[in-house]
């Protein structure tokens, strides 16, 4: 079983008007220091429009896996309507990721929902592993409990 953080599948688009600089391989741990960019991929075209559509289908053959990525929040902006539209400023992002939380649908989530979905998630997470994968402590996850442990 591979250790938490190790790239587990690589994938890498390509074609034409599309490069990607890339320095990791399926197999490597990404260590906790690492510099979180951890490949750069350009989409060009004769317009703005064409780039946008190579990028996604870019986006969309691209597959990292054994790692948390942001390919689908690129995906999204580049989907977005005032993205597409030229229509950006400073403030854009944050916009664009409050059109889909909870507040923004004119809902609200309690803390018993979230804590409710966390031990769904955690107890499926559970049976989909191995018993010694579960056993052991990610260096990533003690990480983040130490950096968010408040005692």
């Amino acid at each position: 079983m591979p250790s938490p953080g190790t790239i587990t599948r690589l994938l890498q688009p390509g074609g034409p008007g599309i490069r990607e600089d890339c320095g990791v391989y399926e197999g490597w741990t990404v260590p906790l220091e690492y510099d979180p960019m951890l490949s750069k991929l350009v989409a060009y075209a004769a317009t703005r429009e064409g780039a946008i559509d190579r990028m996604l289908r870019a986006l969309g053959e691209y597959t990292v896996g054994g790692i948390r990525t942001n390919l689908g929040l690129f995906e999204r902006v580049l989907r977005d309507v005032d993205f597409r539209a030229g229509r950006i400023d400073t403030g854009y992002l944050d916009r664009l990721l409050a059109e889909n939380s909870p507040a923004a649908a004119g809902e609200t989530a309690n803390a018993d929902d979230v804590f409710a979905l966390v031990a769904a998630l955690f107890v499926a997470g559970r049976e989909t592993q191995p018993a010694e994968a579960a056993s052991q402590v990610s260096r990533w996850a003690e990480a983040a409990r130490r950096e968010g442990m408040h005692e």
